[in-house]
């Protein structure tokens, strides 16, 4: 109640107003003893109704909440973070900015340690959240036919409850690095600038350490030993695998993974440049803005098998197949599931062929 006065005290006051308060609240703290000079990251720390919620499967969401917590940390701003299955949903109607980080599992399922928080607010016991400001960072996979949607459900209810949006939700693909981290930076701006607080970058060593080795510029580990566990005539074949990380800084915890990145086969390839009437040669810009050839881009850097939604999307709009663009329509959600089942990306090519195609525009349907 106290914040809530404070909040409507200074809303739209000016610089020179604020300054004279400050003077005179000052005077308050003179008179009971209080310390003259406190840490500036007390003075202009919004206080603690900052609530920072992730609900994840894998972990990713957790290890980005983290890390919106340091961000704000490193700019004064003070936050809780919490998983949504330990927050005590009492709080919404105090927490006066609530920042959700959440994938989806399965089929448009929320991850198990969401699952109460997301029943609660779509339940008819949710409060009404007029003041409170929200936003949503949304993890997912494209491949998935609900893209999404646990972050997509967080978002619109809560704007249903009367919440605001500090900042528009955004939704991460599988490579989700650089979309987080724009997220990130766009909420902790928005914080900031309600607060009045100097936003603050992270140092340069810092960045330069953090990323360092990352799903884009692996670090070349070498392989020490390569052992067999089963025995011999068993169909199974189980390995041993160990890998030197010398002179990388890297160290692995419990619950880490370990991704493999295998190359796409040949002559697939060789079957989608000749379907399409594209040289191997032809030069291109890869995922990472580094220049290649189509033929080694096609091998090493995209997903060219597996058909996904955001691809028919892509395809059906350079292609202008209308049997494309009514599988994409909300009543034919079960004629696209069918579509995409048994079939390749090479299938599409070759039953709606694009004269023409450049090795740009086929590259852009690609995940």
């Amino acid at each position: 109640q106290q914040w809530a006065a404070l909040q409507q005290l200074t809303a739209g006051v000016t610089a020179e107003q604020l300054l004279w308060i400050k003077g005179y609240l000052a005077g308050f703290g003179d008179a009971k003893g209080l310390p003259s000079e406190a840490p500036a990251t007390q003075l202009n720390a919004v206080p603690p109704e900052i609530a920072i919620l992730y609900g994840s499967q894998t972990g990713n969401a957790e290890k980005l909440a983290h890390k919106l917590r340091s961000r704000l940390s490193s700019s004064g701003v003070s936050a809780r973070l919490e998983a949504m299955s330990s927050y005590k949903t009492a709080r919404l109607k105090r927490d006066r900015f609530l920042l959700l980080i959440v994938s989806t599992h399965g089929e448009g399922d929320p991850p198990d340690n969401a699952r109460p928080f997301h029943e609660f607010l779509h339940s008819r016991k949710a409060p009404g959240l007029e003041g409170v400001a929200f936003s949503v960072l949304a993890l997912g996979d494209s491949s998935y036919e609900f893209f999404c949607k646990t972050g997509r459900d967080f978002d619109t209810r809560l704007a249903e409850l009367g919440a605001s949006r500090l900042h528009e939700r955004v939704e991460c693909d599988v490579d989700y690095e650089e979309s987080a981290e724009r997220w990130i930076d766009g909420v902790a701006t928005s914080l900031c600038l309600r607060s009045g607080i100097q936003v603050a970058s992270a140092a340069p060593a810092a960045v330069e350490a953090a990323s360092a080795w990352s799903k884009r510029n692996p670090f070349p580990a070498s392989l020490v030993e390569n052992l067999r566990l089963t025995g011999r005539g068993s169909s199974k074949d189980v390995r041993h695998i160990e890998l030197s990380l010398e002179g990388s800084g890297l160290q692995f915890e419990p619950g880490d993974s370990l991704g493999v990145v295998v190359s796409n086969w040949p002559e697939r390839v060789a079957d989608l440049l000749s379907r399409l009437g594209l040289e191997a040669s032809t030069p291109l810009a890869g995922p990472s803005g580094r220049e290649t050839s189509l033929e080694n881009a096609l091998l090493n850097d995209y997903e060219i098998t597996t058909i996904t939604r955001p691809f028919i999307e892509r395809y059906a709009e350079i292609s202008a197949a209308d049997e494309l663009r009514d599988l994409l329509k909300a009543e034919n959600r079960t004629a696209l599931r069918d579509f995409v089942h048994g079939q390749e990306i090479l299938d599409v090519v070759q039953r709606y062929p694009v004269p023409g195609i450049s090795a740009a525009q086929f590259a852009g349907t690609l995940r």
